[in-house]
């Protein structure tokens, strides 16, 4: 294998995502920003996914260049396909630093979607790894959640919202698996009593389901009397499948 690749079971090459990647960075102090995407590849997906920056006001009139830089260099950032999802620690929201000195933080999450979009899951990410993870159910398009939560080292904290039902067709899947032309003869024809198919009576299933998520950027907490963010390192990783988890 290539220098850098990660081994799993039986020789099989793990593949991280991007997500993965950049939680490696913020555990090793390194404060890039997320962004849900850099472009769009076909018309299917402009908009799609989204990056919300915070920057003090919804009127466009009083926005600028200067003011949107800072905020994406000061990580007031959230990404999503579809939820909108906003995060604070302490009262403060996302890309602050906070200094702590009982490590108690009090969350608050406040996630909005349209009626077409099912969002049910949310999970708190403590220096990478899982902290929280809880369902919910919205009401009328909205949904506020509380908790508090002791850390017991300096931390960077993340929320993430998920939904398991599909966002088509307003979201388009990513691809449509090959078929045979008497599968498709038999999907056309079926209804009609000519020939029969394994797949669906009206289309080959898709694949790549578009399924809601919406993701923050870090809440820095710093909880101890060191000056400054003191960042974890790397956090413990083991296969699954070929993923890495």
């Amino acid at each position: 294998p290539e220098p850098g690749t990660i081994l799993c079971d039986e020789g099989k090459v793990a593949f991280p995502g991007v997500v993965d990647d950049w939680f490696n960075l913020l555990n090793l102090g390194k404060t890039f920003t997320g962004v849900a995407n850099s472009d769009s590849h076909s018309e299917n997906n402009l908009g799609y996914p989204r990056t919300y920056v915070y920057m003090g006001t919804d009127d466009p009139a009083f926005l600028d260049q200067e003011v949107m830089v800072d905020a994406l260099q000061a990580q007031r950032v959230t990404m999503s396909n579809g939820p909108f999802l906003e995060f604070w620690v302490n009262g403060e929201p996302i890309g602050s630093r906070i200094e702590d000195n009982d490590g108690t933080v009090d969350l608050k999450i406040r996630v909005q979607a349209p009626h077409w979009i099912e969002v049910n899951q949310l999970t708190i990410i403590v220096n990478g790894l899982d902290q929280i993870v809880e369902t919910f159910e919205m009401e009328n398009g909205s949904y506020t959640w509380e908790k508090e939560l002791q850390l017991n080292r300096d931390s960077w904290l993340i929320a993430v919202v998920r939904g398991e039902k599909s966002m088509f067709p307003v979201v388009l899947p990513k691809d449509v698996p090959p078929f045979q032309l008497s599968d498709a003869f038999s999907t056309l024809a079926g209804p009609l009593g000519f020939g029969s198919s394994t797949l669906s009576p009206i289309a080959p299933k898709r694949t790549g389901i578009p399924k809601p998520l919406g993701l923050t950027n870090p809440i820095w907490v710093s909880v101890d009397s060191t000056p400054g963010f003191d960042p974890p390192g790397m956090a413990p990783r083991k296969c699954v499948d070929y993923g890495v988890v």
